[in-house]
């Protein structure tokens, strides 16, 4: 039998993390342990995961520092670390994640700079979207609350996506009396390459999060938790192969 994923989440389990050796379970492609008890450290033996692409630990009692070593795991899209014990820097090593679709480090006890080499990765300049999860839990602090202003986020996405400040788009649509849609396409940068489809639909997750953020009425918009909710959990969109998300058209309310 091979076994490519292991999910268990919110089954309040307790126990060591690194008293796992995960170096005869080479095929596993997800592990999802969010929602438990489980304290210890990332166990060394992760790296042997080569195929790993969801590491999802959310909300345990995870300690210790995040080893360089996590950067060999090059297939690796979701890394997601919130609400645990870790402690130290933030390795510099985590920017040869290439492929990483969402990373959110939020609610820990780490210390030191965020790598400034981040910027400098070939899809996170192209795509924007390898690093808005990583920018939501900047705009959270430990202490996120439903009181946060959410509405800075939203402009944050779309001046990524867009290459300027989205000022004049905000304001023509919300002086208008009639409902807008703006597609994904008409947003990106047009000095940028177009996504890829994968790309597009993950995009499209994420500003479904943001225009929900931007909604004129501040007694609709989602409370920051609960952004940093969705956005934590990939942010669910619909995964049909046929739908071309470069052109799926948002729906913006005016005020």
């Amino acid at each position: 039998m091979v076994i490519t994923q292991i999910s268990l989440r919110g089954l309040r389990l307790k126990g060591e993390l690194d008293a796992l050796n995960f170096t005869a379970l080479a095929t596993l492609t997800s592990i999802q342990l969010s929602h438990n008890r489980l304290t210890g450290r990332i166990p060394p033996s992760i790296v042997s995961l080569r195929e790993l692409r969801f590491l999802l630990l959310r909300r345990n009692q995870i300690r210790g520092s995040l080893s360089p070593a996590l950067a060999s795991l090059t297939q690796l899209r979701y890394l997601m670390l919130q609400q645990n014990q870790l402690s130290g820097e933030i390795p510099r090593q985590i920017v040869q994640l290439e492929g990483l679709v969402a990373l959110n480090l939020s609610a820990n006890h780490l210390s030191g700079p965020i790598p400034s080499e981040l910027g400098y990765l070939k899809k996170l300049l192209s795509y924007t979207t390898n690093y808005l999860a990583l920018i939501a839990e900047l705009a959270y602090t430990e202490n996120v609350t439903g009181m946060c202003d959410v509405y800075s986020f939203g402009v944050l996405v779309l001046e990524l996506l867009m290459g300027f400040h989205p000022g004049d788009l905000l304001s023509s649509i919300y002086l208008t009396t009639n409902k807008n849609g703006v597609c994904l396409k008409d947003l990106l940068d047009s000095r940028l390459v177009l996504p890829d489809a994968e790309t597009a639909r993950e995009m499209h997750g994420v500003l479904s999060v943001a225009f929900q953020c931007l909604e004129p009425n501040p007694l609709r918009r989602p409370t920051a938790r609960r952004a940093s909710d969705q956005l934590s959990a990939g942010t669910k969109t619909c995964e049909d192969q046929h739908v071309d998300y470069l052109h799926v058209v948002f729906t913006i309310p005016a005020q």
